[in-house]
């Protein structure tokens, strides 16, 4: 993550250098190669972590890269080297020492392929050729002479657009007036041509108009004279329809005598169904008449029944109320002489305490119980 950071906030870095740092993997050089696009020099050295993928996001992303150190690494092979080769033309060195995947043809091959660069002696990996200063400036000088030819190429090509389209546009301010003229010339007789088409159409609507008028003026006449002949038959039709049929009766019935026979029996049997008709209607009347009698009795008996039922509701009513009414006159009475009985008690028992005055006291209770008899009577 810090070299996530650094790479992130620092992207104007040249050199990096995170020689034997174990906690380094394929995220940080992603990040370093896609922050970093102008890395010159990395030291990833002893940094076991890495791998192939690692290898090709960093290649991809710091084309300008001239000087890598990827000894250690052991997980690389040569897919790395040869997005390396692929990628970073300027590649002048790079140490693979410990790389066990990378074998010396796939060295050789990316030499071939880099063009300025050689096998080191001192370890396994790319170092500069003697010439490669001088090779180099002459790629670079013909590189500038092709981009110069080509910039030369593009200015003269430009010029002469330029002077084209100058000299279309003096051409065209030139002839703008005739072709102004041409335009009106051509829109006047479009016009034109408009104008007498909708002329015409406006004739051809004005026949066709009139033609209009004068078919439904003869077809409403032809429509009412067919309607007025047809509401003289529908009217003069049921006349005639009676006389024909007054008619032909007539004659069958003169003519022959089964059907005057068949007549008058149809006559009689419709004769005799209308009186049938009318008896079913009399005894469905009496019917009718006979219930609503029927019922209106049974409403009486019903309502005599309930006017019974409820007098004699009241009679059992009087019966219990005058039934509660001598129980209780009963009781009250028992009542009087059970307390007659203990005052007659009580004065037997005083006169034994008091022998002398036992006359009045008798005198007294026999008072009282003439007075209870005469209450209880």
């Amino acid at each position: 993550t810090g070299v996530v950071a650094v790479a992130k906030g620092c992207r104007k870095l040249q050199v990096i250098s995170l020689f034997t740092c174990t906690s380094i993997t394929d995220i940080s050089l992603k990040a370093i190669g896609k922050r970093c696009k102008g890395l010159l020099s990395l030291n990833v050295g002893r940094c076991g972590g890495l791998t192939d993928a690692g290898v090709a996001a960093l290649a991809r992303g710091c084309p300008k890269l001239s000087a890598l150190n990827l000894a250690g690494s052991k997980a690389v092979s040569e897919r790395g080297l040869g997005e390396l080769a692929s990628n970073c033309a300027g590649l002048s060195t790079l140490n693979v020492t410990g790389c066990e995947e990378i074998t010396l043809n796939g060295l050789r091959a990316c030499i071939d392929g880099l063009g300025f660069v050689a096998e080191a002696k001192t370890f396994f990996g790319l170092v500069p050729t003697a010439d490669a200063v001088p090779r180099k400036i002459s790629a670079q000088q013909y590189m500038l002479e092709t981009e110069a030819a080509l910039a030369i190429q593009r200015t003269w090509s430009n010029l002469k657009l330029r002077r084209g389209a100058k000299a279309y546009s003096e051409h065209l301010r030139r002839d703008r007036a005739a072709l102004k003229i041409q335009l009106c010339f051509g829109r006047f007789k479009r016009y034109m041509k408009e104008v007498r088409r909708n002329q015409a159409r406006r004739e051809q609507a004005a026949a066709g108009f009139m033609q209009r008028v004068w078919r439904g003026k003869q077809q409403r006449g032809l429509v009412a004279q067919s309607i007025a002949y047809t509401h003289w038959l529908n009217s003069q039709a049921p006349l005639w329809v009676r006389v024909q049929t007054a008619w032909r009766g007539y004659y069958v019935r003169l003519r022959d005598q089964d059907v005057a026979r068949l007549l008058l029996d149809l006559y009689e049997n419709r004769r005799q169904e209308a009186l049938n008709a009318m008896c079913v209607f009399i005894q469905a009347t009496v019917r009718r008449f006979l219930a609503r009698i029927r019922a209106g009795a049974w409403f009486e008996v019903k309502y005599q029944r309930n006017r019974d039922r409820n007098v004699a509701v009241l009679r059992i009513q009087c019966c219990g109320r005058a039934y509660n009414s001598l129980r209780r006159k009963l009781m009250m009475q028992i009542e009087k002489e059970r307390i007659a009985a203990l005052r007659n008690k009580a004065a037997c028992r005083i006169q034994a305490f008091f022998p002398g005055n036992a006359r009045p006291v008798q005198r007294a209770h026999e008072e009282a119980g003439a007075g209870a008899a005469a209450e209880a009577a």
